[in-house]
């Protein structure tokens, strides 16, 4: 019977070197998966508040058909008859920035928003999963869309029904949007959606309501005639203004996101 020899040779074991080698094989493959994988994420979030906004379009509409093709007000205010613009059917009644208002940026605000109803009460719709913020609400609605008419606006007077929008394929209608005013320590996108000034056809500070580039230096946008889609932004300073760089919003020299703006909050 043959029997094993023994051979009197160890294990070999990994040197140092080789360690060192195979721990920067994986740091370097962690380096070019993680980018991507972020990404990804994003991307999903980015999709993710794209329904979001289809389903708010979808109930713009709605109300729209359920009371004789009239718009809801693209303003905030409280539907209690109180607003300054006498309107009782804004699409989230968050009310005014008062130190008594206790309303403002809670879920309640956006039950007593006239959408609500079509959404089935449904408040998660209303928040965009890139929006790291305490808000509840991420996005706005272009005030051309029945929104406050101010004198001001010489070129902008809103829309009030669906059949007078012209080119309804070009009209904005919802937008990723934010907000950096609070008050009493809550913080929430007040107004209709209107980062631009006509007159000088430059970008329009409002603290209450800006652009964003939330979504990978974009953001989604849904139109009048119920499609929505993503806008990269295309200037750098556009970017800069979105994260709250006020100087940025006076170089407006050339800038097609700002020519972009112009056009699709056009009015009447």
């Amino acid at each position: 019977m043959l029997k094993c020899r023994k051979t009197g040779m160890k294990p070999k074991a990994f040197t140092l070197v080789e360690l060192l080698v195979v721990i920067s094989i994986i740091s370097m493959l962690l380096s070019i998966l993680i980018p991507g994988l972020s990404s990804a994420r994003e991307m999903a979030r980015q999709v993710s508040c794209m329904s979001n906004i289809q389903q708010l379009n979808s109930a713009w509409y709605g109300y729209s058909l359920a009371n004789n093709d009239r718009i809801c007000s693209a303003d905030t205010f409280l539907n209690d008859g109180t607003a300054i613009d006498k309107k009782t059917n804004h699409w989230s009644a968050d009310g005014d920035y008062e130190p008594f208002n206790n309303v403002g940026g809670t879920i309640q605000a956006i039950k007593d928003g006239v959408l609500s109803p079509y959404l089935s009460y449904t408040t998660g719709v209303y928040k965009c999963k890139s929006d790291r913020s305490d808000m509840v609400r991420s996005y706005a609605v272009s005030n051309t869309m029945n929104g406050y008419e101010c004198i001001c606006r010489n070129f902008a007077k809103p829309y009030t029904s669906i059949v007078s929008i012209k080119n309804p394929a070009g009209k904005m209608v919802f937008i990723d949007a934010d907000s950096v005013s609070s008050i009493d320590g809550r913080t929430w996108i007040g107004g209709g959606f209107w980062p631009v000034n006509w007159d000088y056809k430059t970008w329009e500070l409002r603290q209450y309501n800006n652009i964003t580039a939330r979504h990978n230096r974009g953001v989604n946008i849904s139109f009048a005639d119920g499609h929505s889609e993503y806008r990269k932004w295309k200037d750098p300073r556009t970017v800069s203004y979105a994260q709250w760089d006020f100087s940025a919003a006076e170089q407006n020299i050339n800038n097609q996101d700002l020519i972009f703006l112009l056009e699709i909050l056009q009015g009447p």
